[in-house]
C-alpha cells in the first residue's frame, strides 16, 4: 500500500516527479530507482514527458559524477546510455507498440548495431580487450584480489573475443530491467494483472529465432569473431522469452516446480539459459502453449 501511495503522489505532476527523480539520481545506491520513474512516466504519460525527466536525471548524473571525479566514458555508456536514455527509448517503444516481442526486437537490433559501430571504430577489438583484461587482472593481482589465481589464456580469449556483446547485452538488460519494473508498477496501480497476462503471452518471432540459429552456427562451427560477439546480444530475446515460456507452461501455480526451475537456473547457470533459448525457438514455429508439449 505505502508503494502505491508514494507512485501515485510522485505521478500526481511533474514537480514530483522531478523532485523524486532528482533525489534519486543523486543517490549512489539508489540510482536506477530514478530511471524507474522515468520509465513509469513515460509509459504513462507519453514520450515527451519521459524526456523532461531524462534531462533532470542526465544533468544530475553528470553533476554527481564531475564533482566527486569520476566523469568518464565508462559513466557515458554506462550510468547514463546504458541505464538511463536506452530506459527511456524503450519505454517510448513499449508505449507505441504495446508489444513486448517488438521491444526485444528493437533492443537486439540496437545491440547488434552498436556492437558493430564499435568493431568498425575500433580496428581490432579482440586485442583491445585482450590488453585490457591483462592490464585488470595484473591490478587485482597487485591488490591482492586474485593472488595465486591463475586464469587460462584460453578463457580470456574467448572473454576478450565476445566482451562487446556482453557488455551491451548487460546494458540492455538492466535497462529492460527498469522498464519491466515500470510496467509493474503500471499494472499495479491501472491494470491489476496486465503485466502478468502480457510476459506469458510473449512469444519469440520465426526469424529472430533463425537468425540467432544461424549466429550461434557461425560461432562455434565458423569461429566468426563478429558472430561471437554477436552471440550474447542475439541470445538474449531467445531467453527471455525461454523464461516466460517456462513460467507458462511448467511453473505456471507449481511452487515446487517453480523452485526446482531456480535452484536449477542458479546451479547451471550456462547451461540452463541455453536450454530456455531453445525451447522459444522451438516455441515460435511449434507454438508449444498452445500443444501443451511441456508437461
Amino acid at each position: 500500500m505505502l508503494l502505491e501511495n508514494l507512485t501515485q503522489e510522485f505521478m500526481s505532476s511533474r514537480r514530483n516527479a522531478w523532485l523524486a527523480a532528482l533525489l534519486f539520481s543523486l543517490l549512489p545506491l539508489l540510482s536506477w530507482v530514478s530511471a524507474i520513474i522515468m520509465g513509469l512516466v513515460t509509459l504513462r504519460k507519453g514520450a515527451r514527458e519521459g524526456l523532461w525527466l531524462l534531462g533532470v536525471i542526465s544533468f544530475a548524473t553528470f553533476i554527481s559524477a564531475a564533482l566527486f571525479g569520476q566523469l568518464s566514458w565508462w559513466v557515458l555508456w554506462n550510468d547514463w546510455l546504458g541505464n538511463t536514455f536506452l530506459v527511456w527509448l524503450f519505454a517510448v517503444a513499449l508505449r507505441m507498440t504495446g508489444s513486448w516481442a517488438r521491444l526485444l526486437q528493437i533492443a537486439m537490433l540496437l545491440s547488434i548495431l552498436a556492437i558493430l559501430i564499435v568493431h568498425m571504430h575500433q580496428t581490432d577489438v579482440y586485442q583491445w580487450w585482450l590488453g585490457l583484461l591483462h592490464k585488470q587482472i595484473a591490478m587485482l593481482q597487485q591488490l591482492g584480489g586474485l593472488s595465486g589465481v591463475v586464469i587460462p589464456e584460453q578463457r580470456l580469449s574467448m572473454l576478450a573475443h565476445m566482451a562487446t556483446g556482453l557488455q551491451v547485452a548487460v546494458s540492455v538488460v538492466l535497462s529492460l530491467s527498469s522498464v519491466l519494473a515500470a510496467r509493474w508498477l503500471q499494472a499495479r496501480l491501472y491494470n491489476p494483472g496486465g503485466l502478468r497476462k502480457e510476459l506469458l503471452a510473449l512469444r519469440l518471432d520465426k526469424l529472430s529465432g533463425l537468425l540467432t540459429l544461424g549466429c550461434g552456427i557461425a560461432a562455434v562451427l565458423l569461429h566468426a569473431n563478429m558472430a561471437i560477439d554477436l552471440f550474447p546480444v542475439m541470445l538474449l530475446p531467445c531467453v527471455l522469452v525461454g523464461f516466460c515460456l517456462m513460467h507458462n507452461l511448467f511453473c505456471k501455480g507449481k511452487l515446487l516446480r517453480m523452485i526446482t526451475f531456480y535452484v536449477l537456473l542458479v546451479t547451471f547457470p550456462l547451461y540452463i539459459p541455453l536450454l530456455l533459448a531453445v525451447f522459444a525457438i522451438a516455441d515460435s514455429w511449434l507454438d508449444l502453449r498452445r500443444r501443451h508439449l511441456l508437461f
